[in-house]
């Protein structure tokens, strides 16, 4: 998270107080085989979105990210299940007064 202080801010303004940020960090099953890490990727978490948003300005990019996600892939954590790749999100609570 870039900005916690606007976050917040905008969660204050909403009515809410005792805001707080929890960093959380884990492991993620992104797919069993590269293929399926890609389509994930590309569906599903920001990359996918970017891709939505942007549409054919973002085309020509799809092809260098899918020919550059088997190399970062390989760099990854495998276990029985495939591919886990780490992630880091934010888990942010506030208390409504009322």
């Amino acid at each position: 998270m870039r900005n916690q202080k606007i976050i917040a801010g905008m969660i204050k303004s909403a009515g809410f107080d005792e805001v707080s940020f929890e960093r959380v960090d884990e492991k993620i099953l992104f797919g069993t085989v590269a293929r399926e890490c890609i389509a994930f990727v590309l569906a599903l978490v920001l990359a996918g979105e970017v891709f939505r948003e942007v549409g054919d300005l973002a085309k020509h990019k799809r092809d260098v990210i899918k020919a550059d996600m088997p190399a970062f892939l390989d760099g990854q954590e495998r276990d029985e299940q495939g591919i886990c790749v780490p992630t880091s999100s934010r888990v942010i609570t506030a208390r409504n007064p009322c």
